[in-house]
């Protein structure tokens, strides 16, 4: 299994506060919802409709290689669990209806709703109740969203990656199968409980953590990534916090599934890639992966720009070589995840695809061979090869660059 972020706050008054451990559903009381449809009325399984809005189906696939939805609705007993597939997801969501909180987020579903508009019956963008059906049609729209921009970001293209994998591909090896190198397509599950979420991760995952997971099934190749809404600890603004914290893992899905979950990437980067996925949503939310040390002491300040502008300005930071060459996400305090940030900021506005480079030469196999590189060996190739390779200068140099870009762009409060 691959330990998810901890969520390390709630949202309340503008910021993230530490561990208010909540329901779901909004501060404000809201009416007892009608009894969910059990056919989606915003298609009807319309094949016509189903096909403009990217569903492939409604249940009845595997959802970790071996067991049925079906299967999985038995264990976690629970009716108001809903399934859809879509290119590259298989999702099962058990939300209930939700209230948007602030204004901030009215704007920001409404506006995702106008999108859903085009492609469904019925959405009515103005809704003051986005009811469950609704819900997951908006995960499945992030969902994709998070997809198509990884492969922009990257340079990639699903024609990239092979239909089927095997040892001998021509040119570059790019994994096992059609979903960014891994066989099966990506699987999300989100629970309003987190006891209906652990029940799913005892019987599915051999997992006996009450918190988010993101999980690997190695045979069928699917990688899975889920949590509760009670693990997220908010009071308003919910399901921004979920679409963030949803972006924050997907962040450290795609990297590990890049070329196929050979091998673990640097801890540097899947904090910081994560980071600035999910800080692209909303900067209050705030996450971060436990190591094996010590909890670190999560704060609750999310305005993270004056604070790296002002330890930049008195030069007091990490060096990125040091931050580069840590083994495990343990070694970074809060300070250092503020940087780690700052830094996949600074490389995502360099011209070109940097980021494509950085993971065609770090993932999958050593050139050549059918091997992965050991560990020594891939910490060594990231810094006197790749980051030449992705970004055009060494880490001393783009060090150097990004200190004058901090002072240059962050504002001082």
């Amino acid at each position: 299994m691959i330990r998810a972020a901890v969520p390390a706050a709630a949202l309340l008054a503008g910021a993230l506060l530490l561990g208010a451990a909540v329901a779901e559903a909004s501060a404000a009381p809201q009416k007892r919802a009608p009894e969910l449809p059990e056919i989606d009325p915003y298609t009807e399984e319309d094949p016509d409709v189903m096909a403009a809005a990217g569903i492939v189906r409604y249940g009845g696939f595997l959802v970790d290689g071996a067991h049925l939805t079906t299967e999985v609705e038995e264990v976690l007993g629970i009716k108001s669990l809903r399934w859809l597939e879509t290119e590259h997801f298989r999702i099962g969501c058990a939300l209930p209806p939700y209230k948007p909180q602030s204004m901030q987020e009215k704007k920001k579903v409404r506006a995702e709703l106008e999108v859903l508009s085009e492609r469904l019956k019925g959405v009515k963008p103005k809704t003051r109740i986005v009811d469950p059906w609704l819900r997951l049609h908006l995960v499945a729209l992030r969902a994709e969203a998070f997809y198509a921009a990884f492969l922009e970001q990257t340079g990639m293209t699903d024609a990239d990656f092979p239909k089927a994998g095997g040892d001998n591909q021509e040119g570059e090896w790019m994994g096992q199968g059609p979903y960014l190198g891994q066989k099966g397509k990506f699987v999300l599950l989100f629970t309003t409980k987190a006891s209906t979420f652990s029940r799913f991760c005892r019987r599915f995952a051999r997992d006996v953590e009450d918190t988010p997971l993101r999980h690997m099934y190695p045979e069928p190749g699917i990688l899975l990534y889920g949590c509760a809404m009670e693990h997220l600890g908010v009071r308003d603004d919910a399901d921004t916090a979920l679409h963030a914290f949803m972006g924050w893992n997907l962040a450290q899905v795609f990297s590990d599934a890049f070329k196929s979950f050979t091998h673990r990437l640097p801890p540097w980067f899947t904090e910081a890639y994560a980071h600035w996925t999910g800080r692209g949503v909303d900067e209050r939310c705030s996450n971060h992966t436990p190591g094996a040390g010590p909890p670190i002491r999560w704060k609750s300040d999310t305005n993270w720009a004056p604070k790296v502008r002002a330890r930049v300005h008195h030069k007091v930071f990490p060096s990125f070589q040091d931050q580069i060459d840590a083994r495990d996400v343990g070694e970074f305090d809060f300070n250092d995840h503020m940087f780690l940030w700052s830094r996949m900021e600074f490389l995502m506005q360099r011209e070109g695809t940097g980021l494509g480079t950085y993971l065609r030469m770090m993932k999958g196999r050593i050139p050549g061979s059918i091997s992965v590189p050991s560990t020594d060996i891939l910490f060594r190739r990231q810094r006197e090869v790749v980051f030449p390779a992705a970004w055009g200068s060494t880490v001393e140099e783009l060090d150097a660059e990004w200190q004058e870009w901090v002072l240059e762009t962050y504002p001082k409060k």
